[in-house]
């Protein structure tokens, strides 16, 4: 008894201090130990500014060593997920510029974090600043007037993010820094962030393999004469391809980081990484993407050489853009941005694979001067975690203040890019993708169309049959072609001369087909997953996958069309999409048709107690020279009260109660 009202005495005083701090004005001070601390663990004056060297002291908001018991950089520790975040939650419950929720947890329950940062005025209205991105990131129905409205009483939102890549672990740590120095520094470049944008942090995306990545650090560190373990796996079984996950959305963080997106439309969304010396920012030396807004292409270098600039002006060296990557895959968390019409982007900073300090001595391709790279790194250099935390925290302050200072401009481009892509069937084309409702694949197919949508892509189904000129129908998938190779080659092998078929006047599109209309906000996304990719052979090598036409890769009939008219069509917007099923008929067998459709080796594995055998057998009365189509059978050992009964098409097994 005696201990619950000691602890409710000491909740009530923590509340109280806490509430006093927040509503009496703060002293600031310089922080000397902290400072000191900064200065020895810089190992030369060109890896630091005079936005990172020192940090300030608030006489009621607690700096990052008082919860971590060390500076943010300081050599040979890092920090656990748990406990970054308990400094974030900390750090919001001190300082009304502060603000914390979750955003999901992973595979293995670890939580992901967002923590707003700006001024007291724009955390009070932030919920009015979320519906006004909202209202520019769809832009069907508003006026250009009430546009222009919209544009000047909103704030732009600059969103961070750090370690996607687990053995990268300097952003964690950086970003922690960066939302205290955010919430209690008074220069005129730090309240300009504050007061016109909002800046949004989750200090770690792959928050399973970050705690992994602790712990075999800190064991080589406990026990440096020992090999150190290898991190065979980041997250719940994904290691670096975490951020290949953009168009299959496999993964919680991507997830979780995807809904975030579409709650908050950012302006920019910037993911921090580490690999090459000492500053990489991103811009790409192409070809770039060809279904993204040329817009977004012309932000990623004015945003990078204004930071490349600022750097430059101030000493440091080793910061650069172009050679590295090409801007061509859209499959990168940064992708969940760009794709979206906002600006993705990334850095890559100089990492020691952990909080060490090193001699470093780089490869002469990494010290050569370049057009893009005027300023290189030198050929040998002491390296240290907190060198890797001053570029990073540098840069992106400048990144940051630069979109407060033109807000408006980089809020009008969002809402430039959005018109555009509502405007794209009509000025760009194609008019629609449709997805045929004879597909002998529906489960496939529904699952394709459920991705769609979860990218905030919408789907319509026609209400009745619809022709067009097939011309205007052109392309299907490439399944289809495939088979109509395959039969030519057939032809060509009995000797058979092929006849030449004559090409339909129009194209049937069934009732009931799916039509993803490219009068949509993310028309460019819809576009970009569903089309062919031609990389050319003249192009630089890519720097990652070069095609992800999903429709092929699902084998799900897609056609392109250009007809306008499918526009006017008679359609339904649709929530999510599950194939029809059922079980017709009785009896002990189950016939399930055979058409490869992903959804029956999940069946199989699901019930090995049944079993199954492979025959051809027509499921109709047959044609002359037709042939029997393949189908799965079935005979369960189940008791008969449990057993399903007869399966009549393959789109019913989706239903049954295994």
């Amino acid at each position: 008894m005696m201990r619950s009202l000691l602890g409710g005495l000491f909740s009530l005083c923590f509340l109280a201090s806490t509430t006093f701090a927040q509503s009496n004005p703060c002293s600031l001070s310089d922080h000397t130990e902290y400072t000191k601390k900064i200065k020895e663990f810089t190992t030369e004056s060109f890896f630091s500014t005079e936005l990172v060297d020192h940090l300030p002291l608030s006489s009621c908001v607690p700096a990052p060593d008082v919860s971590l018991h060390h500076i943010v950089g300081a050599p040979d520790v890092l920090d656990y997920t748990r406990d970054i975040n308990a400094y974030f939650r900390l750090l919001a419950s001190k300082s009304p510029r502060v603000k914390v929720w979750s955003i999901g947890t992973s595979e293995e329950g670890r939580e992901m974090l967002v923590a707003a940062v700006s001024n007291e005025a724009n955390l009070a209205k932030i919920d009015r600043y979320k519906e006004i991105t909202a209202h520019l990131a769809d832009p069907r129905g508003l006026s250009e007037a009430d546009a222009q409205k919209l544009i000047a009483e909103g704030k732009p939102i600059y969103w961070a993010d750090g370690s996607i890549h687990s053995p990268e672990t300097g952003s964690p740590e950086m970003l922690m820094e960066l939302a205290y120095r955010l919430a209690v520094e008074d220069t005129p470049f730090l309240q300009e962030i504050r007061r016109d944008a909002i800046v949004l942090i989750t200090p770690i995306v792959e928050t399973d393999g970050h705690d992994r990545m602790v712990d075999v650090y800190m064991q080589h560190k406990k026990h440096p004469d020992q090999h150190p373990y290898p991190l065979i796996w980041w997250g719940h079984y994904v290691s670096h391809d975490n951020n290949r996950d953009n168009l299959g959305v496999s993964l919680a963080l991507s997830r979780n980081m995807l809904k975030t997106y579409l709650d908050w439309h950012p302006t920019v969304m910037h993911d921090l990484h580490e690999s090459v010396p000492y500053l990489y920012i991103m811009t790409g030396t192409g070809p770039y993407n060809a279904w993204l807004d040329p817009i977004v292409i012309s932000e990623w270098q004015e945003m990078a050489y204004h930071e490349i600039e600022e750097m430059t002006k101030r000493g440091v060296i080793g910061v650069w853009t172009h050679g590295f990557y090409d801007g061509w895959a859209p499959n990168y968390l940064l992708s969940i941005a760009n794709n979206h019409n906002s600006i993705g982007r990334f850095y890559e900073t100089f990492g020691n694979g952990g909080a060490d300090t090193r001699v470093r001595t780089l490869r002469p391709p990494d010290t050569s001067r370049e057009w893009y790279r005027p300023n290189p790194p030198l050929p040998k250099v002491k390296w240290s975690a907190r060198d890797n935390i001053n570029m990073q925290e540098s840069a992106i302050l400048f990144g940051m203040n630069n979109l407060a200072s033109n807000g408006q401009k980089f809020l009008n481009n969002f809402y430039l890019k959005s018109k555009r892509a509502v405007a794209k069937a009509r000025t760009e084309g194609p008019a629609a993708w449709v997805f045929p409702a004879d597909d002998p694949r529906p489960a496939e197919q529904a699952s394709l169309l459920n991705l769609l949508q979860l990218q905030g892509v919408e789907v319509h189904r026609l209400e009745k049959e619809l022709r067009i000129p097939a011309a205007q129908s052109a392309q299907e998938s490439a399944g289809d072609k495939e088979k109509d190779k395959e039969k030519s080659a057939e032809k060509s092998d009995t000797g058979a001369k092929p006849k030449e078929e004559k090409k339909p006047a129009e194209a049937v599109l069934p009732a009931g087909s799916y039509v993803v209309r490219m009068d949509q906000p993310y028309s460019r996304l819809a576009d970009m997953m569903l089309d062919t990719q031609y990389y050319s052979p003249r192009d630089p090598r890519s720097y990652d996958d070069t095609g992800w036409t999903l429709g092929a890769l699902r084998n799900v009939k897609t056609t392109r069309v250009t007809d306008l008219s499918i526009l006017s069509a008679a359609m339904q917007k649709m929530g999510r999409i599950d194939p029809p099923g059922g079980i017709d008929g009785q009896g002990k067998t189950f016939v399930i048709q055979h058409n490869t459709d992903s959804i029956l080796a999940s069946l199989r594995f699901r019930s090995p107690a049944f079993p199954w055998k492979l025959r051809k057998i027509p499921s109709k009365p047959m044609a002359p020279n037709s042939k029997p189509v393949p189908s799965l059978f079935a005979t369960p050992t189940a008791p008969s009260s449990k057993r399903p009964r007869r399966i009549s098409e393959s789109k019913s097994i989706l239903r049954m109660p295994l």
